[in-house]
């Protein structure tokens, strides 16, 4: 009826999208053309234009795949305003801490 009871290894797709948009993954040059086979009797082929949600479900849930899969952190312009925002924070702090010091040094 619903494919249950198959035994189908059934990829939740919400949470690879959790991984692909955290990061980019990249399938190292040395194995490019390459085939492997995992536990489980599942064939990768390594090709050159597979699908990041594929990859990044082969090097986070696959036991071995990250041997053959590499990991880029995204940085996002989002991620960056908010580390110069933190930072302007930390140096008006320091300022504040350093006048506080002045004025009871006086």
């Amino acid at each position: 009826m619903c494919g249950c009871d198959n035994n189908i290894n059934v990829v939740d797709l919400p949470h690879i999208k959790i991984y692909t948009s955290m990061a980019e993954y990249k399938i190292k040059e040395s194995f490019i053309g390459g085939k492997t086979i995992f536990s489980g009797g599942r064939v990768v082929s390594w090709a050159g234009d597979m699908a990041q949600e594929e990859l990044a479900y082969l090097f986070e849930d696959v036991n071995g795949g990250a041997t053959f899969i590499e990991k880029i952190g995204k940085s996002t312009k989002k991620s960056n305003e908010e580390s110069s925002i933190k930072e302007s924070k930390k140096s008006d702090s320091k300022k504040k801490d350093i006048s506080k010091k002045d004025d009871k040094e006086e």
